[in-house]
């Protein structure tokens, strides 16, 4: 803004020799920054609105989710697969052996 006022105040304004004050001129560019952020957000708005109500979707759609996986009725067996180190599990499955801790089904 300073750049601006520096270069309107340097010219000649209006075929005399009057030069706009400092505080008129960040007024100017106050209101003329204002008139472009209406412009821009009128313009854009719509969009933002598509994305913001996708976001809530997202939100919704991801706590389903989770209480399904918590509903789960193979949460048990996913926690002890978890709970199970490479160490156990890739000897048991390489040689057929039974998981450590597993129970049969």
């Amino acid at each position: 803004m300073e750049n601006e006022w520096i270069r309107r105040a340097g010219t000649v304004q209006g075929g005399g020799q009057t030069e706009q004050r400092y505080e008129d001129t960040l007024r100017t560019l106050r209101e003329r920054y204002d008139e472009e952020v209406q412009r821009a957000s009128g313009q854009y708005e719509q969009g933002l609105a598509t994305l913001q109500e996708r976001g809530r979707a997202l939100r919704q759609l991801t706590e389903a989710h989770k209480k399904l996986l918590e509903l789960s009725p193979y949460r048990p067996l996913r926690d002890r697969y978890e709970q199970v180190s490479s160490v156990e599990l890739i000897p048991a499955v390489r040689d057929h052996d039974p998981i450590p801790g597993a129970t049969a089904r």
